[in-house]
């Protein structure tokens, strides 16, 4: 009994040291905050860690069997190892192809862009592929440019209702935040003279981190696959300054809302 114990426990360690070694290398490549939180790595990583790091060890433990012969021992952690192996490359190619590859604006917020969400010829994708190349900060935030006719709003306008996401043909119209500023500003969230508590408390730390006032920051809506964040930009240019862990649901402002005064 004491040899199974020993043999899953190795296992375990074996496991958790690649699991750990993994998961760093996604949330640094591929998920960075708060795209892990967003877009929900951890969810998309549940079966992968049942499988690598409790159904593994476990099998070891089930096989290791004193007086078996050593050759039937190699064969079953063989095909353990198959079988682990399998259902990470499986996890980990998932996550991959779903990792966020741009955050656009459109209307009133960012939303999370991911590889299936944009053309599947990337001669379609217009300059993303420099854009995202050119940018200090990944995944990059971009915007779609408006239209400059009536008639090319109209249609656009058209093309946005009629998709159930992010239109496929707005890709090769996605440009650098500040070359749209002016019309993107006006968007911007109008959080309350008095925040909640708990929202106070996030928006002070971020103020204080980034040692700005709160006047001069304009903040948008990040939404994800399964959560939103509040994304800030310096409010005279438009340049990124950072994410902060605000919901911003409760102040983001309808499109069709009337405005008064």
């Amino acid at each position: 009994m004491l040899r199974r114990l020993k043999a899953a426990g190795l296992h375990l360690l074996i496991s958790l040291t690649v699991f750990c070694l993994i998961l760093g290398l996604l949330i640094h490549y591929c998920y960075p905050w708060p795209y892990y939180e967003i877009n929900g790595l951890f969810q998309g990583l549940r079966i992968t860690a049942s499988v690598d790091i409790v159904l593994g060890p476990l099998m070891t433990g089930l096989v290791y069997v004193q007086g078996k012969s050593k050759r039937a021992l190699y064969f079953d952690f063989v095909v353990i190892a198959i079988v682990q192996i399998g259902a990470l490359i499986y996890g980990v190619t998932t996550l991959y192809s779903q990792r966020p590859l741009v955050s656009a604006f459109l209307d009133r917020g960012f939303q999370t862009l991911r590889l299936s969400d944009l053309p599947k010829s990337q001669a379609d994708w217009g300059n993303l592929v420099q854009l995202r190349e050119q940018s200090p900060i990944q995944p990059p935030l971009l915007a779609v440019r408006p239209g400059q006719t009536s008639e090319e709003s109209a249609h656009m306008f058209g093309t946005e209702m009629a998709s159930s996401g992010f239109p496929p043909e707005f890709t090769s119209r996605l440009e650098p935040v500040p070359a749209h500023w002016s019309q993107i500003v006006s968007a911007s969230l109008a959080l309350p003279a008095k925040l909640p508590a708990k929202d106070q408390a996030v928006v002070d730390a971020f103020i204080a981190e980034h040692k700005i006032a709160l006047k001069d920051l304009a903040l948008f809506p990040l939404k994800g696959a399964f959560d939103s964040c509040t994304v800030a930009f310096a409010r005279k240019d438009g340049q990124f300054v950072g994410y902060m862990s605000l919901q911003p649901d409760r102040y983001t402002v309808s499109p069709f809302a009337r405005k008064h005064g």
